[in-house]
């Protein structure tokens, strides 16, 4: 019962998710609610990742929440290029995305592919139930996801 109330409440977040991004790009939000937003996205994201270590180190849940969380995570992940639409950068609100990001977007994009391509693989191994694998599978979402702090976000410099 659990799972299914989580797959139908992640549907609906990722549905509207989906949607404010869209209005993000088109340049129906003004650039600080675009800000707003991705900073809500990217907690959430954050959020995921934390409670998938906590799963990961045996502090709660089980392995039976690992799909749900990886599914979460996959689904940001492709949200995340259209979150930083021209505009909203550090020259137009305050923002801890670096100009890097709007300067070098091609490796920025390259950057949130990686993310994307292994939480992808992070969603099939989280079927799987194996702990060990999983684990190991983390490790690479978490390096990807510091692969786009590194370069392209300041309070981690």
């Amino acid at each position: 019962m659990h799972s299914r109330l989580s797959t139908v409440a992640l549907g609906g977040a990722l549905l509207l998710s989906t949607f404010a991004a869209t209005m993000a790009v088109s340049g129906d939000a003004a650039p600080a609610d675009v800000v707003t937003y991705r900073q809500t996205v990217f907690d959430g994201l954050g959020s995921h990742m934390k409670a998938t270590g906590m799963i990961v180190k045996g502090k709660a849940g089980g392995v039976d929440d690992l799909a749900a969380h990886a599914e979460a995570i996959h689904a940001t992940s492709l949200l995340i290029p259209s979150l930083f639409p021209a505009g909203t950068g550090p020259d137009a609100v305050k923002t801890d995305a670096l100009p890097a990001l709007w300067t070098d977007h091609a490796g920025f994009e390259a950057a949130a592919k990686k993310l994307q391509d292994e939480s992808a693989k992070l969603v099939t191994v989280a079927k799987t139930k194996d702990l060990d694998a999983f684990k190991a599978q983390f490790g690479a979402v978490g390096k990807s996801c510091g692969g786009c702090h590194e370069h392209y976000r300041a309070d981690d410099k």
